[in-house]
């Protein structure tokens, strides 16, 4: 085996390693996620470790039993998961486009709001038809049972210790700048001197279990809030895997350009069988074998 086939199972073996992470990690936020409702924090990692497990075994196959349709086969997919992860970069960089660091209310909690997110988020992922469908998904999820925990303005004011995610402040409670008067867990009341704030999210608002802040925008915000912090880490790991793609896809390219040429030009003189035409044989594949130095790298 050539030092591009021996180097090209080592990236194999590694890539191979790599892929085994990306499925355990995925597997392990898909149950322990901040969001239950959130499917697409860990399909791309999923997604690139099967694909990565795959292509590494079918360059593996093929380079160690020097099957050469294999090796096509493994060009062309690795070149389409370059194409693939740079696309999730370029749209990982639309994600992530926009102000997004949240308003401190209460002394330690952040609320956010909807404009700081780019329009693409707020028109694609908590659109009208898709935020039904999240919205439903959170009612049955209960999550903002946590909220039951605090009895009284002071266990809520001490909220910053109990690390609530953006989900819980943005829809199982209205927004501090309509001035609501905390009474219990997800139960607030309308001031007597009425609403501090005119935010169409005040009248929203429902004390009702089913209901809450699920149709409000901050609901909305804090829900993409969960979803850019999981898209910027996702975004940073696609371009270093992206990196080192394309340096395996270059090595496999060159691995099979070089099995190419050395097929042209095999030595494929068979030994002599009369000891007259062993010196004939031998200067015949010292001349072949002049050849293949000049005409390969």
């Amino acid at each position: 085996m050539g030092v591009s086939n021996t180097l090209l199972a080592c990236i194999n073996c590694l890539t191979l390693c790599i892929s085994l992470p990306f499925i355990i990690v995925g597997f392990i936020i898909k149950k322990t996620a901040s969001s239950p409702c959130d499917p697409i924090m860990y399909k791309p990692l999923l997604a690139v470790g099967f694909t990565l497990l795959v292509i590494s075994l079918l360059g593996l196959l093929g380079g160690c039993c020097r099957i050469q349709i294999f090796l096509w086969l493994y060009a062309i997919a690795l070149f389409i998961l370059i194409v693939g992860l740079l696309a999730s970069v370029i749209i990982g960089g639309v994600i992530l486009k926009g102000n997004v660091k949240g308003e401190d209310v209460f002394g330690g909690l952040k609320e956010y709001h909807l404009e700081g997110f780019s329009a693409w988020l707020r028109k694609i992922i908590v659109g009208p038809k898709n935020w039904k469908e999240i919205k439903d998904c959170m009612i049955k999820n209960e999550v903002c049972s946590r909220m039951h925990s605090f009895r009284t303005m002071f266990d809520f004011m001490a909220v910053k210790s109990s690390n609530l995610s953006s989900i819980e402040t943005g829809c199982c409670k209205p927004p501090a700048q309509c001035g609501f008067e905390f009474n219990s867990d997800t139960e607030w009341n309308v001031p007597d001197e009425g609403l501090a704030s005119e935010d169409p999210d005040c009248k929203t608002w429902d004390n009702d279990k089913e209901k809450l802040c699920y149709s409000c925008e901050s609901c909305k915000a804090g829900y993409l809030a969960i979803f850019v912090k999981g898209w910027k880490k996702i975004t940073i790991l696609n371009a270093i895997i992206t990196v080192v793609v394309f340096i395996v896809f270059i090595i496999a390219v060159y691995g099979l350009i070089k099995a190419k040429l050395e097929s042209r030009f095999v030595i494929s003189i068979a030994p002599p069988k009369k000891p007259h035409q062993l010196k004939w044989f031998l200067k015949e594949t010292r001349r072949k074998r002049r050849m293949q130095c000049v005409l390969l790298p």
